[in-house]
């Protein structure tokens, strides 16, 4: 039974049975092997490939750091590490729905469009983007199989946290499909440009938009071509910049506007990007504006001659 067929099933579930939070290196070897659980496996740091045998041939699939892929039951397969790599890993197996089972997670998640999606094109294997920080699921599920209680003490609580991860899959399936990267720019610049004294960190603006961090980091390497600090410090330079020239605000209270907690700090990041202090900017452009305005007087003193 395929993982579309599950949940199209009515008498059966999907468990968590398996979990592990491990770093390899390249002396890691894996031979080729399968078994009768759903895996899912997710790139935490780094990158790994998964060779997977199957239609009569190997073929690889490589996962980015903040990706994952979900493999179907009784598919030979192996990891590969060539560098390494952090792995949060799942296993998840086919279980009868206990009795008193009022809440069944297979069918509300086949009542979904983009399931019905799915499940037209299937695939024994989908690599996918987190988009939707799948992994705190994932470790909520770590931190209750590691105590060992389930199924009995936390069997609906399990559920739940299936539920929630296998929605957030979908929506990671969905925006694969319509290409969804731009938007998020977007929304990352907008945020940016709308809140420079805020907190800017990675961390916060994955959280308003929730998506997990290194997806934002891929974003910015392949959309913008720089890393975040480097972006945001750039475009606090270019607001402190029109500040020292608009107005007279005290050097510190500019740096504070523009979200820098000390003048030092400010002064610094300032000087990185313009080669200059703010002082040393601020009076640059008045002695630049001094001089055009009397080179303005003299040319209309000779035209008036």
């Amino acid at each position: 039974m395929n993982f579309f067929e599950v949940l199209d099933s009515n008498a059966f579930t999907l468990v968590p049975v398996e979990f592990y939070f491990k770093s390899f290196d390249e002396t890691f070897s894996m031979p080729m092997h399968s078994h009768a659980n759903f895996e899912f496996m997710y790139a935490e740091s780094g990158n790994f490939t998964v060779s997977v045998f199957e239609n009569g041939e190997q073929q690889d699939y490589e996962v980015f750091e903040g990706g994952f892929i979900f493999i179907h039951t009784q598919l030979p397969h192996k990891l590969v590490i060539s560098k390494p790599v952090k792995i949060c890993n799942l296993e998840l197996a086919q279980a009868a729905l206990p009795p008193d089972c009022k809440i069944q997670i297979c069918p509300i998640l086949n009542s979904f469009e983009i399931f019905r999606q799915m499940k037209k094109n299937a695939q024994n294997v989908l690599v996918l983007n987190d988009t939707e920080n799948l992994l705190q699921s994932m470790l909520k599920i770590h931190q209750i199989l590691k105590v060992r209680l389930y199924p009995e003490a936390h069997f609906f609580q399990l559920q739940a946290l299936l539920l929630s991860l296998f929605i957030d899959i979908g929506k990671c399936y969905y925006n694969s499909k319509y290409n969804v990267d731009d938007l998020y720019v977007s929304k990352i610049l907008r945020i940016i440009n709308k809140n420079l004294a805020a907190d800017l960190s990675a961390k916060t603006i994955a959280s308003k938009l929730k998506i997990s961090e290194s997806y934002l980091f891929r974003l910015f390497k392949n959309k913008i071509h720089c890393t975040l600090t480097y972006y945001v410090n750039q475009i606090r330079v270019e607001k402190a910049k029109q500040l020292l020239a608009k107005t007279d605000h005290p050097i510190v209270n500019i740096g504070a506007e523009v979200g820098y907690n000390t003048r030092q700090y400010f002064c610094k990041v300032f000087s990185s990007f313009t080669g200059l202090s703010p002082m040393q900017f601020r009076k640059k452009l008045k002695k630049s504006e001094y001089t055009m305005a009397i080179q303005g007087k003299t040319q209309t003193f000779w035209d008036d001659l």
